[in-house]
């Protein structure tokens, strides 16, 4: 799957774009950690207009988590 990159509007917040992308508000750590170039790392919230990236292959990415984790 290819990731989806968003422009980021009023409101927006990084649990709920993971819910709205996919399907849990858990996951807000994959877009955090894909965006932290961008980012403020001490808030959920995002500045309006920011251009940030959505990866797809979530599970691929949980794996890798996972795998740290381990450790």
């Amino acid at each position: 799957p290819f990731d989806e990159f968003i422009i980021t509007r009023r409101g927006d917040r990084l649990d709920l774009l993971a819910n709205t992308y996919y399907g849990d508000p858990g996951y807000w750590w994959i877009i955090a950690i894909n965006n932290m170039s961008s980012i403020r790392r001490d808030s959920y919230v995002l500045k309006p207009g920011l251009q940030i990236i959505i990866p797809q292959d979530i599970q691929r990415l949980v794996k890798e988590y996972n795998e740290l984790n381990k450790r």
